[in-house]
């Protein structure tokens, strides 16, 4: 990533430009690849190029659009899949079975208590 050359962190200023272009040629997990590429296309040069580089062919914004939401959708799979490893099904109550109210979120100030009538 981008160094701040002084150690106080005053050229803020100078370095915004440099710093925002890093984090946007940054490649995200989910897309597949940075924001400045599902924008343009292309990743920017970071380092002075020798040669100057042709940009790639213009591609379909509507191809492009529908790989990135296929590939966020495959994040959201994998989330969901994580997150569902370690939890139990919900319990199934009847009516008239008993529970325990917890008073935790109830107002200290409502006429209601835990044992009121619904």
């Amino acid at each position: 990533m981008f160094v701040i050359e002084e150690s106080k962190g005053n050229n803020w200023v100078k370095a915004a430009p440099k710093v925002q272009t890093q984090v946007n040629a940054r490649i995200s997990g989910p897309r597949g690849k940075s924001s400045f590429q599902a924008l343009y296309g292309f990743n920017p040069k970071l380092a002075a190029a020798e040669l100057p580089h042709p940009i790639l062919i213009f591609s379909d914004p509507t191809q492009e659009y529908y790989k990135l939401a296929s590939n966020l959708t495959q994040a959201k799979i994998q989330q969901l899949e994580q997150a569902n490893k370690n939890r139990r099904p919900a319990l199934k109550y009847q009516i008239g079975d008993q529970v325990l109210l917890s008073t935790q979120n109830l107002s200290p100030y409502s006429k209601e208590t835990k044992l009121h009538f619904k």
